[in-house]
Formats: structure tokens, sequence, C-alpha cells
């Protein structure tokens, strides 16, 4: 009997994951709703939209934007996860393979009066309201604006990104789509 009842309420607590949230925002999922929220912080606002494939490990989603309280500053189109979703209560995102179309930083997010002045030279490791672990990133474009780096850079990446508490452990290789230039990464 207790098998029984364990049994529907995961069915019902599954049911309810996948079903649309008309309270929070009718056009948004309820898992929509929740990477948004959980990702989201006082500073920052993550928006979801259009994930596919709620029900299984292997999701895809049209469009994510990053803002902070001067607007967007990221964009990521047509992503594909293979990831646990139920990390996402115990405040973990865990991916095994992030792909993206394109990625487009229009600038650098604004800073937080928390942070190091960049007059003392030393890095910062951000704050997330979660902790992040990409297995295996690949984007097909990334596009960093002017505001970034000076001009307008257009590059392809792979490679691996932990962050957790204040660590992070980061490993990327870029290949430059306009010139013939690349570099890799590791901290």
């Amino acid at each position: 009997m207790t098998r029984l009842i364990h049994k529907l309420c995961l069915i019902m607590a599954v049911f309810i994951w996948a079903m649309p949230t008309h309270a929070q925002d009718a056009k948004k999922s309820y898992l929509e709703n929740l990477l948004e929220s959980t990702l989201s912080s006082p500073t920052m606002k993550v928006s979801v939209t259009g994930l596919k494939g709620a029900l299984s490990s292997a999701a895809k989603i049209a469009k994510i934007e990053f803002s902070d309280l001067d607007g967007t500053w990221m964009r990521i189109e047509n992503a594909e996860l293979d990831w646990t979703r139920s990390a996402l209560l115990r405040k973990k995102v865990k991916v095994k393979t992030l792909t993206a179309d394109k990625i487009t930083v229009f600038r650098k997010p604004a800073t937080s009066k928390n942070t190091i002045s960049p007059k003392a030279g030393t890095f910062h490791i951000p704050e997330l309201p979660v902790s992040v672990s990409i297995q295996t990133l690949s984007i097909k474009e990334l596009v960093l604006k002017d505001p970034v780096f000076g001009h307008t850079t257009r590059l392809q990446l792979t490679g691996h990104i932990q962050v957790d508490g204040g660590h992070m452990d980061v490993a990327i290789k870029a290949q430059d789509l306009d010139n013939a230039g690349h570099f890799e990464l590791e901290t």
C-alpha cells in the first residue's frame, strides 16, 4: 500500500511539474517559471522561452535572456541540454551537455556594489543563486558586441564550466569565426 501511495504521489508530482501555471504567467509552463525563479536573483532576471521536452532529460529552449537593472545583457538562442531537472530543487543546474546555435553578449552585466573595484586588479567569481555544472559545452556562434571588448567578436566555443559557492572550474577552447585565431582558457 505504501508503494502504491508513493507511486501515485510521484505521478502527481510529474503531472504538476509539466502542466502550465496560469497564476505566474499564462504563456509559460511550470518548468519555465521554475527555471526563471530558481536562476533569477534580486539583481539579475532570467527569462526562459520555448521550453520543449520538459518531461525528458533532453530539453530544447528557444531563448534564454539574462537581464539586470539596465536591461538585457545576454541572450542564448536555440539551446539543447541534457540535464538533471530534479537538481533545480537543490538549487543546482546540473547539465551533461549544453549546445546552442548562438549566444549574444550585448554588454557586460551591471556590477553590484558588493563586488571588488576594478582598480583593485583582482578577479571576482560571481555569486550565483545556484551552483552551475556544465560537463560539455558547445556553442556554434558566440557574439561579443562592441561594449564587451571594444569591437564585435564572433567565436565558436567548446569546453566545460563549473561554478559553485565562489569556486570556478572552467576550460574553454575558442575559434575566431572572422579571423584565423584561436585561444584556450583554463582556470
